[in-house]
């Protein structure tokens, strides 16, 4: 989490630097094809702890992650009668 008052933006921004020191490097050693070309295309983004869970769905990591519209859809249940 960040300190109150602190600028996500200017972490951002500072978050490039992380890819070029430390991804990049491994992909080199790991022989991946293009190592240098695939940095301009990686980026990392913040995103609020409140919104992790169900509007994460534009995340391309191969991951799977929550979509709000659908929660929407199943919820609240549908109340059965008994």
């Amino acid at each position: 989490m960040l300190r109150k008052g602190a600028d996500p933006a200017q972490l951002e921004g500072k978050l490039a630097s992380v890819i070029e020191k430390y991804l990049l490097p491994q992909w080199i050693a790991d022989g991946v094809p293009n190592a240098k070309s695939l940095v301009a295309k990686v980026a990392l983004k913040l995103q609020p702890v409140k919104d992790i869970h169900l509007r994460s769905a534009g995340i391309q990591d191969r991951l799977s992650h929550g979509d709000n519209p659908v929660c929407m859809v199943v919820w609240p249940p549908l109340p059965f009668s008994s």
